[in-house]
Formats: structure tokens, sequence, C-alpha cells
């Protein structure tokens, strides 16, 4: 997962190790330019509009979980919390929208998306993974035109996905 996020920002990974002193690790990234970090901090401060819709957050990484579930409260929006999909299931609120890692403990984020719209058939579905969009689409596990994010995300990314998701009619995608 790690290498992933390097190479995706292009950096790259060098590391050494030695029997019985250990390993070391660097990271490499690209520098920014002062243009390009200007504007990346001027969209950071542009949050989409405040909510106040129900979700279900679906992460098996506590810490994760944890993060999500705070950026999301602080915006406003009532979220509910599962690790896995049989605590998921288990979920009898309504929900507006549910946001789940597309790789569970127990299940596939697909499939619960699937029994979840089989109860509320207008539930807004986004799916969020470590992997790239490509390797997941590739993989047959999302069906193109669902809404995914890369994890890591930005919060503002993540935001207006989510805000566009539940201001838009409900698709049938999962």
């Amino acid at each position: 997962m790690v290498r992933g996020i390097v190479e995706q920002t292009g950096g790259h990974i060098w590391f050494y190790s030695e029997v019985g002193r250990g390993t070391t690790f660097k990271l490499f990234f690209p520098r920014v330019g002062a243009e390009a970090h200007a504007r990346e901090m001027e969209e950071a401060h542009m949050l989409p509009q405040r909510g106040q819709e129900t979700i279900l957050v679906v992460e098996d990484e506590q810490l994760v979980r944890t993060v999500l579930r705070e950026t999301l409260e602080e915006q406003g929006y009532r979220v509910l919390v599962a690790s896995r999909y049989s605590e998921a299931i288990a979920v009898t609120t309504p929900i507006d929208l549910l946001l789940t890692d597309v790789v569970l403990p127990d299940r596939n984020g697909r499939v619960l998306a699937r029994a979840m719209r089989e109860r509320q058939p207008a539930l807004r579905v986004i799916y969020m993974s470590g992997y790239t969009d490509n390797a997941i689409s590739d993989q047959g596990v999302l069906e193109p035109g669902v809404r995914f994010v890369e994890k890591p995300v930005a919060t503002n990314v993540l935001l207006r996905t989510i805000r566009t998701a539940l201001d838009e009619p409900p698709s049938n995608a999962v």
C-alpha cells in the first residue's frame, strides 16, 4: 500500500537491509512548485456545503474509520460506522449514503451495497480503496460508472464526492 501511494505521487522508495542490523527505508517524493502548492491550499479551504444526512462508513481499518467519522461529523453529517459486512448489514437505521471500502474482511463492498439497496433502493453508494480505480475495475470488482475514491483521499475531494452523490438522483449502479 505504501509503495502504491509513493509511486502514485511520482516518488520512489529506496531501502537497505543488513542482517543483524535492520533495514532502512527512504521515501522520495517530487518537489511541488509554489504555484501548485498555492492552488492546492486554496482548494483545501473551499469545502462544499455542509450536510445533515446519515452516512454509513464501512472500513476495516480503525484509524481510517475514526478519521472519516470525525471529518464527516465536523461537516454536520450523522455518521454510523462498521468494520465489516456483518456489522453493516445489521444496521437498521435508514441511511442516505453508504461509504464502503471495496475490500472487507468478510465480503466485498459491492455485495454489501447490493444487500443494502434491497432494503433502500434509493441508497447512494461511494466505494473507496487503497487500490487504484483501474486495478479495481480490471479485477471486475466494480462496474463502470460507480462512484469511487482512492485512499488516501483528500478531505475536500471526499466531501465534494459525497455532496455530489447526495445531491444527484440515485443511481442503480452497484
